[in-house]
């Protein structure tokens, strides 16, 4: 499946949110204002998705913030793969891509936040070289330089 960096709107973002928001424990529209939150990510965000070739379906989404050019740290904000493709690879193609976009850029770090009772996430982030650098409230906060 290929990886395309292609600008969503916000509504995009937003009905993708809300229609995966269950994926996420505690539900995503639990935790953040998914109206603002997609508005943000809509506006200053890098998007990367996967889509399905035959319906033209968002499968995936991964939104990245590349705005530290003096640090040269980027921050993985968003990133989901419908359910039905959960397993598929979908997801650490799309971590490639952001991975490889940022090294292209010229970014040395790249970050993310990940809920901690999320195993299949930090299963994936730990065997892509992520490593943790800190805790906060229920989440994880890991690392991988670029």
């Amino acid at each position: 499946m290929t990886v395309k960096l292609e600008k969503l709107s916000e509504e995009e973002i937003y009905a993708f949110m809300l229609s995966n928001s269950r994926s996420f424990d505690p539900p995503l529209d639990q935790r953040v204002d998914v109206e603002q939150y997609s508005s943000k990510l809509a506006k200053h965000a890098t998007h990367f998705i996967q889509k399905d070739e035959t319906t033209g379906e968002l499968m995936s989404l991964a939104a990245c913030y590349f705005n530290d050019s003096e640090k040269k740290k980027s921050y993985l904000s968003f990133i989901c793969v419908q359910k039905d493709h959960l397993g598929s690879g979908l997801g650490k193609a799309l971590l490639e891509e952001v991975i490889s976009y940022g090294k292209r850029k010229g970014f040395r770090e790249l970050e993310l936040e990940v809920d901690n009772s999320n195993f299949r996430a930090i299963k994936m982030y730990s065997k892509m070289d992520f490593f943790e650098i800190d805790q906060v409230d229920n989440s994880l906060i890991m690392r991988k330089k670029l």
